[in-house]
């Protein structure tokens, strides 16, 4: 029937719906009907896979990387075009000892490829949380640092921060941000 809409899908190079475009019956273009903006995992970095380290970190079991003082962590991005990215990141209270306070969270520094991009609070529970959405902003298509500098570090007598890194997920917002 000739009456009828007509849709044409428009995916990214790794097959992902950037878009739909519907046209009437005549061939106009009606509306683009963009999919959910829902991110869209690209990279999925283990943390024992560090480009760097500002120094000694510690592996432990299941892919846990500790630190047990301020120290940075540089992981590469592997980016494979244009758009808007955000990351999430697993973070625990590492050792048997305790965090300073019940509502402690572990404060870190965000740096793509040296410029600082934000500041976060992240978990500090006993077991791994992943993290909300951090925005990194627009990146091109290559290979970015990406610099995770933990700020807070505490410990006395009866309490010792350690924080314990297990996996760093970049995501795609599907967007170029403006």
């Amino acid at each position: 029937n000739t009456d009828q809409a007509q849709f044409k899908d428009n995916y990214d190079a790794t097959n992902h719906l950037l878009s739909t475009y519907e046209y009437d019956s005549q061939g106009n273009l009606v509306q683009i009907i963009n999919p959910s903006a829902a991110p869209i995992l690209t990279q999925s970095i283990n943390s024992f896979n560090y480009a760097s380290a500002s120094g000694r970190v510690v592996k432990y079991p299941n892919n846990e990387l500790v630190m047990y003082s301020n120290l940075s962590v540089t992981y590469n991005l592997n980016v494979q075009e244009l758009s808007n990215y955000c990351i999430k990141i697993s973070t625990r209270q590492a050792t048997s000892k305790s965090t300073p306070s019940p509502d402690y969270k572990f404060n870190f520094n965000i740096y793509v490829d040296g410029v600082l991009v934000t500041n976060v609070n992240l978990s500090a529970t006993k077991t791994f949380t992943l993290s909300d959405f951090i925005t990194l902003g627009n990146l091109s298509s290559g290979v970015h640092s990406l610099k995770l500098q933990w700020t807070n570090d505490k410990s006395n007598g009866t309490y010792d921060a350690n924080v314990g890194l297990q996996e760093i997920q970049l995501f795609k917002k599907g967007t170029v941000a403006t």
